[in-house]
């Protein structure tokens, strides 16, 4: 309809021409005509809009491993958890003996465990030479479940001969992204109090670091954190009242046959931070459900508008990839292009700099024939983003808070310029019917 339309407008003008030389010349329309040419609207297309969350963009991060959680002052929390089983066999235990810490204490038979959680949130980043990240903290929180397999009597034993249990040589490593081990909590002479008799027969939970912080070791990107204990079962002199080995006397004196530890263990992150040139690189499969050799553009622009409320500047590039890994264009203009992160405040009900007004950024992406061309290559769309945290204005306090309800608002518009071939007959006694022939290139 809009391409009929111009095309009335056209023949309005035809007639008007002919009409100022007098009636006679009206004789013409009586005779075939057409009406040929190119022609190239410039039109403003709507795509669509879309609201993407911080949530949202830690998934572009691929932290298949960790949860999202938003703590009591509103604050993105990444969380890693899992749970480990430990089973100690004390009828046919490796335990070692070794004297204990107490002087009243003569033997101790000792069962270390351990374990470690995956961390995969700096998978995808780069850490340049001038890289730089402080964080509030970075937390472990292990606890355990602590069951003994006993036999009705052994609370009465336990006490009749002095034995008690106790957890020692607490300690958590990280292996960092450099494949190193870093030692960042060795704690061989902390002692925990001993597990009461009653609880280690009905069952209980021991907690064994309580949100111990190693933010210390962020920026050595840790990809793993590893931690154990050690479970020591103590005697004193009354052992010897019986003369037997120890791990008889455990599991037929005492009627203690073994030991079940459930672990548990936590690393939170509060996404609380200074980020200073951070790198961050993933390839996107490009699968279009459509025929890109079907379309013909002449030159177009795509414009996404950003809004962004997440107090993290965005230094994002963009490029084709074809099916060797060639890069194949730039698709962002400029390369790279700056998302303005929000602008921040400090919070008094937290003391904690967080997001207040949203910062606006037009980005281009211009489909030109170049970038067309390439597109029909592309296998895949290569996203390189630099994060940097908004600036406080308090060098003494650097450090921003990102909440779970920031989020960045985008709305997708084009401005596209297609090429109309246009083969229209009009007028005349012997002209067609069709009214119009040709269409979009």
């Amino acid at each position: 309809m809009k391409k009929l339309s111009i095309f009335l407008v056209l023949a309005s003008l035809l007639m008007t021409s002919c009409l100022k030389d007098g009636f006679n010349d009206f004789n013409a329309l009586n005779y075939p005509m057409s009406f040929h040419g190119d022609v190239s609207p410039t039109l403003g297309v709507p795509i669509g809009s879309a609201s993407t969350t911080i949530f949202d963009m830690l998934q572009m991060v691929q932290i298949s491993y960790a949860k999202m959680e938003v703590d009591s002052r509103g604050i993105l929390t990444i969380v890693y958890d899992t749970a480990m089983p430990w089973h100690i066999n004390l009828e046919n235990s490796n335990a070692k003996k070794g004297g204990g810490a107490k002087s009243d204490i003569v033997h101790t038979a000792r069962n270390s465990f351990e374990g470690s959680v995956a961390i995969d949130l700096f998978d995808n980043m780069t850490f340049l030479d001038t890289t730089h990240i402080e964080i509030d903290s970075l937390l472990v929180y292990f606890r355990a479940y602590v069951q003994a397999q006993a036999d009705d009597s052994t609370i009465a034993k336990m006490e009749k001969y002095h034995v008690h249990v106790y957890y020692d040589s607490l300690y958590i490593n990280v292996i960092g992204h450099d494949n190193l081990l870093y030692h960042i909590y060795p704690s061989a002479n902390d002692v925990l109090d001993s597990i009461p008799i009653d609880d280690l027969i009905n069952g209980q939970y021991i907690t064994l670091f309580n949100n111990t912080d190693i933010s210390e070791a962020i920026n050595n990107r840790p990809k793993e954190i590893r931690y154990g204990a050690r479970m020591n079962i103590a005697f004193e002199a009354a052992f010897f009242a019986a003369s037997i080995s120890e791990n008889d006397f455990v599991a037929d004196s005492i009627g203690i046959t073994a030991i079940d530890i459930d672990g548990n263990i936590k690393v939170r992150f509060p996404v609380s931070a200074y980020i200073d040139n951070l790198h961050y690189e993933t390839d996107i499969a490009f699968e279009p459900s459509f025929r890109l050799d079907d379309l013909i553009i002449d030159s177009s622009m795509i414009y996404i508008d950003c809004q962004n409320g997440i107090p993290l500047s965005l230094l994002v590039g963009a490029q084709f990839i074809d099916a060797n890994d060639v890069v194949l264009c730039d698709i962002l203009d400029p390369t790279p292009t700056i998302v303005e992160g929000a602008d921040v405040a400090l919070n008094p009900a937290t003391n904690l700099y967080t997001a207040t007004t949203p910062r606006q950024t037009l980005v281009q992406v211009p489909i030109t024939k170049s970038v067309f061309e390439s597109l029909l290559k592309t296998k895949k769309i290569r996203l390189i983003a630099g994060l940097n945290t908004s600036s406080t204005g308090d060098p003494l306090h650097n450090r921003v808070s990102i909440q779970g309800d920031d989020k960045l608002d985008l709305r997708v518009w084009a401005k596209l310029k297609p090429s109309y071939t246009l083969d229209i007959e009009m007028g005349g006694s012997k002209s067609t019917q069709n009214g119009q022939k040709g269409g979009a290139r």
